[in-house]
């Protein structure tokens, strides 16, 4: 199963080291949690052409519109508190998944990951689309897999660009390429360098040369 999610910052996330608990069951469930993987760009369409699954919108702006439930923390800020608990709703959204294919008593495997992030605006009063700030692409990849007992977690970045040959070699597919991400495990594959992304004119630009945008909170 593969659920991608929408506009989710990595380090918006308790999972990746976010002070505020919005992500407990993945927290404590998850089998790999891979901090690097980086989008190819900014946006749905320029992210994932040619992948559709299992696309959520619980991420996307405008946050509190998104929430099935009411806001679970409180940031002094309405947005921002809207946005982390959208991701809490996320990770209850996994969490049900996973009961359910616990309930027919077979192996399963889950690959959880965001088509990209945001970046802040209006003083940190805000969110939104933009492709000037690696935190934009900057994104959760996380794997639930019944036969793991111990959580593994992965620090090395990786491009997106050939995100199906890593996805190929977790559903076991064979492909007539060579390809890192066909050859090794997942904690094997080497960390790539000089990574590019697209701007907005769907042109190529380096990840390192983005600024940063960093979470204040």
């Amino acid at each position: 199963m593969v659920i991608i999610g929408e506009s989710v910052r990595k380090d918006y996330m308790s999972a990746y080291g976010f002070k505020y608990n919005n992500t407990p069951f993945t927290d404590n469930n998850a089998s790999l949690i891979w901090d690097g993987f980086i989008a190819p760009a900014s946006n749905t369409q320029s992210s994932i052409p040619q992948l559709i699954v299992m696309h959520l919108i619980g991420s996307h702006p405008h946050f509190c519109k998104r929430l099935q439930f009411d806001v679970q923390f409180d940031l002094n800020n309405k947005n921002v508190s809207c946005y982390v608990s959208s991701i809490k709703e996320t990770d209850d959204l996994l969490k049900s998944t996973v009961e359910i294919l616990k309930k027919h008593n077979e192996d399963y495997s889950l690959v959880y990951f965001a088509d990209h992030g945001l970046s802040h605006t209006e003083q940190y009063q805000d969110l939104r689309h933009n492709w000037e700030y690696q935190n934009s692409f900057q994104v959760p990849l996380i794997f639930f897999d019944s036969g793991e007992t111990n959580q593994v977690k992965i620090n090395k970045q990786i491009s997106g660009y050939q995100f199906v040959y890593l996805l190929s070699h977790w559903m076991g597919i064979q492909l007539n390429v060579q390809h890192d991400y066909m050859q090794y495990d997942l904690t094997d594959i080497p960390e790539q360098k000089n990574i590019q992304i697209k701007d907005w004119q769907n042109k190529l630009y380096p990840f390192n040369n983005l600024k940063k945008d960093p979470n204040p909170f």
